[in-house]
């Protein structure tokens, strides 16, 4: 499996690189792909196997030599490197403010060697309940770079990568009722496949929960 300065340089050639302008008429022409939450969504209920894809996630992390971490507390927050890429840096940042001043939050951190590639961040409420705020994958350590692990059910191929695994370690750590608002489809598939359902009541197709331990 490839380290990160490959798949560093790999997604830097390719953003470098002139994409071919696709016209509207070929675009029009291109058939429908389903996105992967809709090809989970489409396994009859009971070939969605949860379990599974928590074991490719520890298979992920043992392949890849993926370091997992909870953090609670500002001083155990480790620092992003300056050459990972990441949407809601900031928001990773401000968390050491927010754990000074007494907030309570749950950290979930992987580390491929010395670098922070992704973490997730949960608020803790008084009622046991979390809520899941952020999940963000360094740009070179997503699935499409191609750190992953590959499962099939129903003749489906699907695959893991470093957000399961962040998602899965709140997961267990936590026993209360699990929220999350998941606005894409990328997003909604990862939790999904570990378990999370529409939240109860919900009618918006974004807001999942996960309401119990599964172990």
């Amino acid at each position: 499996m490839r380290g990160f300065e490959e798949r560093r340089c790999e997604t830097g050639a390719a953003k470098s690189g002139s994409p071919r302008v696709i016209t509207f008429a070929e675009l029009a022409a291109l058939p429908p792909r389903a996105t992967s939450e809709q090809r989970l969504e489409r396994l009859p209920p009971e070939s969605r196997n949860v379990q599974l894809f928590r074991d490719k996630s520890l298979e992920l992390q043992q392949v890849a030599n993926l370091k997992t971490r909870l953090v609670s507390s500002a001083d155990q927050l480790p620092n992003l490197g300056s050459d990972t890429i990441y949407k809601y840096g900031d928001c990773y940042v401000d968390c050491r403010r927010r754990l000074t001043a007494g907030e309570n939050l749950l950290i979930s951190v992987i580390i491929e060697g010395s670098r922070v590639i992704g973490f997730a961040i949960a608020t803790l409420t008084g009622d046991g309940s979390a809520t899941i705020e952020i999940v963000d994958v360094d740009t070179s350590s997503r699935r499409s770079s191609e750190l992953e692990a590959e499962l099939e059910l129903q003749n489906e191929r699907f695959t893991v990568g470093v957000a399961h695994v962040l998602i899965d370690l709140i997961a267990s750590e936590l026993q209360g009722a699990l929220l999350v608002d998941a606005t894409t489809a990328s997003s909604r598939y990862v939790f999904k496949s570990i378990g999370f359902v529409p939240q109860s009541g919900d009618k918006n197709p974004c807001h999942l929960q996960r309401p119990h331990a599964e172990g």
